[in-house]
């Protein structure tokens, strides 16, 4: 019991601390807006979409594994920017939770998307992300950090107590994100889980 509470706890700490890493990462890029007195949508699709910030965020997820994308996106959900390529793929994210999500009026804080595939990686990954407003309230666009689930799934084998026991990430509402489970229902909310009961 108290082996799988050390455990538990140290698999809530390495979320957490992930987290606030990708967190930070988007932060410290909405801080280019202010940077370069970006006020309306469309300074902030042809400012952004500029290569230095390609490259500035390329150089932002060096040596983070667990970062398997980041991109921005304009008020209406088209990519301006991400670290895949250069120029960025012509993709609308608009229906994407991350994207939805974070633009609710009333969001101040990050958003947490559910795990779903990669269009182009074909990996499964969920995007912690950020609106970006402008100092007069304006919605610029998103900011969006892509965690790889695979990330979380290695770690939680490396963790695990044994063969016979696994480990999952869930969101509040009991969305699984991550798990050591083979072949598991990323971004589906089984009603049987336990996050979901409580």
């Amino acid at each position: 019991k108290t082996s799988a509470e050390n455990i538990s706890l140290t698999v809530a700490a390495h979320a957490a601390q992930t987290a606030g890493a990708a967190d930070l990462v988007a932060r410290s890029m909405a801080d280019w807006v202010g940077d370069d007195r970006i006020e309306t949508p469309e300074q902030f699709r042809r400012i952004m979409g500029e290569r230095r910030f390609y490259e500035a965020m390329r150089a932002r997820v060096v040596g983070q594994p667990q970062i398997g994308l980041v991109l921005i996106a304009a008020d209406n959900g088209d990519i301006v920017n991400a670290t895949i390529a250069w120029p960025p793929p012509s993709l609308n994210v608009a229906n994407r939770e991350s994207f939805t999500s974070a633009i609710e009026p009333d969001r101040k804080t990050l958003a947490l998307g559910a795990t779903s595939v990669g269009r182009i990686s074909g990996k499964p990954r969920f995007f912690i992300s950020r609106k970006v407003v402008s100092e007069s309230g304006v919605l610029l666009g998103v900011i969006a950090v892509g965690l790889e689930a695979e990330f979380f799934a290695d770690f939680y084998k490396r963790v695990a107590l044994g063969s016979d026991s696994w480990l999952a990430l869930f969101r509040s509402d009991g969305t699984l994100l991550a798990t050591s489970l083979p072949d598991p229902p990323l971004g589906e909310r089984p009603d049987q889980t336990l996050p979901y009961r409580m």
